[in-house]
């Protein structure tokens, strides 16, 4: 490159293509598109390049940031629809009605196994083991209602 260039900041595009890393083809695009600016016949002020170059990569940023925004935005926009579409179609049951559902359930059980001891035995030994038993299962189904309670904030 000739001094006289390098004094005024110009340089040719094979350099600047060159500085860029990118082809000498892609180079004459930006140009073309007016990412960067000629200053005269065959040759660029690096400032106008780099700058250029730079605003070309915001721009692509900025272009990529908003798609994933709006991808974003589809994709909670479908699984809404989904989500009502299931509901709709009874393939989605409400948790708080599954529990309540499940509760009555597991408290009829216990009503009927705390009963149990006593159609099995007249032993008293015997039917207090079997309470203790069904006690047991019991706790273990009070503890895993509060466990999901506690892990999903429901009281």
């Amino acid at each position: 490159m000739s001094t006289q260039y390098q004094e005024r900041g110009l340089i040719s595009a094979d350099v600047a293509a060159a500085l860029l890393q990118i082809s000498r083809r892609r180079f004459f695009q930006l140009v073309e598109q007016k990412w960067i600016a000629k200053a005269e016949r065959g040759k660029y002020r690096l400032r106008d390049v780099v700058q250029g170059f730079i605003a070309l990569r915001d721009d692509q940023i900025e272009r990529i940031e908003k798609r994933n925004a709006d991808n974003r935005i589809r994709d909670a926009r479908a699984r809404e629809i989904e989500l009502r579409t299931a509901r709709e179609e009874g393939a989605l049951i409400p948790t708080d009605e599954v529990v309540t559902w499940t509760q009555s359930v597991v408290d009829e059980l216990m009503r009927q196994l705390r009963e149990l001891p006593a159609r099995v035995t007249t032993d008293a030994g015997e039917q207090s083991r079997i309470a203790n038993i069904i006690e047991r299962i019991g706790d273990k189904a009070d503890e895993a209602g509060a466990e999901y309670r506690s892990a999903w904030g429901r009281s």
